[in-house]
């Protein structure tokens, strides 16, 4: 399965919008990932990540505790069996402490 063409099809027909791929995302101070994709889900309105993963790195693990506290939108977990994520990390309690009003994301 190819992640970017799945979610392009989506984009195509009307479902998802503002399709970016390779975002910096800031979860705490000195710590970023990279996630492979965001876009927003025009039917709910709500800003999503989404991360490809053919497998899970020690660093990885790490970055997916602190999104759990600190991601500021939830995040969409994809694999190269499934075109549906197979988990969906909500966004951190923290992050209503420190992102700033009006920012959708």
């Amino acid at each position: 399965m190819n992640c970017f063409l799945h979610l392009r099809d989506l984009e195509r027909r009307g479902l998802i919008g503002l399709l970016v791929t390779q975002v910096k995302v800031v979860l705490v101070p000195g710590v970023s990932t990279i996630v492979d994709f965001a876009f927003l889900d025009l039917a709910t309105g709500v800003y999503q990540h989404a991360e490809f993963k053919g497998f899970e790195t020690p660093a990885w693990r790490i970055k997916k505790k602190l999104w759990r506290l600190f991601g500021p939108t939830p995040l969409l977990m994809f694999t190269a069996k499934s075109i549906k994520p197979v988990e969906v990390i909500p966004p951190g309690y923290a992050t209503f402490v420190l992102c700033k009003p009006g920012l959708p994301f």
